[in-house]
């Protein structure tokens, strides 16, 4: 596994993670946590996450459990077992831990003590970094919408943090959303640093469903989530025409400024096609037409940026140029 910074490569970190008792996201956490110096701290996150959370129902707050275990805060009566199995898995994995090589501990970047949690937990699931929502809840890197439940009781400044790295959700089929078990703050000063390998910059053209117009932008993302945009003064005239294309792709033919006359057009065609024995007569079923739309409409599509501008196309002359000269001589013969 390799950062897409510059700052560190750990090319011996596969083998490491394979070599741990543990589900290669919590193997990840684990080796992060050894190469940034906080190795107990891992392990203590790492055996919590393996094991059965017995406070998910009650405080979605992960640092609590990590209070308890390091025994800063009081353990219930009732989950003194937990506690114990929990503590006692955590010493295993620091003692497998100082079993491998050195090379592992290699990277230069520092976390501070406030954000680490946060670090690992966005190292072990990044499609779990969650950023809140102007409507409430929170958007999930993996494009799902996720919120905690009603008698939430942890920090008041957990459900207003507007960035969160999840530990677990659960959902309801057919539900709308997640609900967010276990979670912790996220510093976002990571992106920039220590996470920034989970951050890529993409070209987008394409339709804008919330504007109705066309877009074109550098876009700064975590998978789904969107952390900057600038928009492109420049589009490749073939990435345009892809992205309209598929838009009405989407939409439908409906989007194009049909006419009656145009529709008993293709109507003509097809009952020629359907009994003549040449073949040459193109197919202008809506499916067809929707399918080879790259084909015949796509190179009239650079001046459409908005909703309208599909209207102002010039959709008959458009078609007529499907059928050769001799063809629409033909067409009004045999179909006036």
């Amino acid at each position: 596994i390799e950062s897409k910074s510059n700052s560190w490569v750990l090319t011996d970190h596969g083998q490491a993670m394979a070599s741990l008792p543990l589900h290669p996201r919590l193997a990840h956490l684990l080796l992060c946590g050894v190469n940034i110096g906080y190795s107990k701290k891992a392990a203590l996150l790492a055996s919590l996450l393996s094991d059965r959370d017995p406070f998910s129902q009650d405080n979605p707050d992960i640092s609590h459990r990590l209070d308890i275990l390091s025994g800063d805060s009081s353990c219930p009566r009732q989950h003194q077992g937990w506690l114990h199995r929990t503590q006692q898995q955590a010493q295993q994995f620091v003692q497998q831990i100082h079993k491998l090589d050195s090379k592992t501990n290699s990277l230069t970047f520092l976390v501070k003590a406030d954000q680490l949690v946060g670090y690992l937990l966005a190292n072990a699931y990044p499609d779990r970094i969650a950023r809140i929502r102007h409507s409430g809840g929170y958007q999930l890197a993996n494009g799902r919408s996720a919120s905690f439940f009603e008698r939430f009781s942890g920090p008041p400044h957990l459900a207003k943090s507007r960035w969160l790295a999840v530990a677990e959700v659960s959902s309801i089929t057919g539900g709308n959303g997640d609900t967010i078990r276990s979670a912790t703050t996220l510093d976002e000063a990571l992106f920039d640093s220590a996470l920034n390998h989970l951050v890529s910059t993409e070209a987008i053209a394409q339709w804008d469903k919330k504007t109705n117009r066309f877009v074109a932008e550098n876009q700064t993302r975590i998978s789904l989530l969107v952390l900057q945009k600038t928009t492109l003064d420049k589009v490749p005239a073939e990435a345009k025409r892809n992205a309209l294309c598929l838009h009405i792709q989407k939409q439908g033919l409906a989007l194009l400024p049909w006419t009656k006359e145009l529709e008993q057009w293709c109507a003509r065609i097809s009952l020629v096609a359907s009994v003549e024995t040449d073949q040459s007569w193109p197919d202008v079923s809506d499916t067809n037409l929707l399918a080879s739309i790259e084909t015949w409409l796509a190179p009239y599509l650079d001046n459409v940026n908005l909703l309208q501008d599909f209207k102002k196309l010039n959709l008959k002359d458009i078609l007529n140029a499907l059928l050769p000269y001799p063809q629409q001589q033909q067409l009004d013969t045999l179909a006036p």
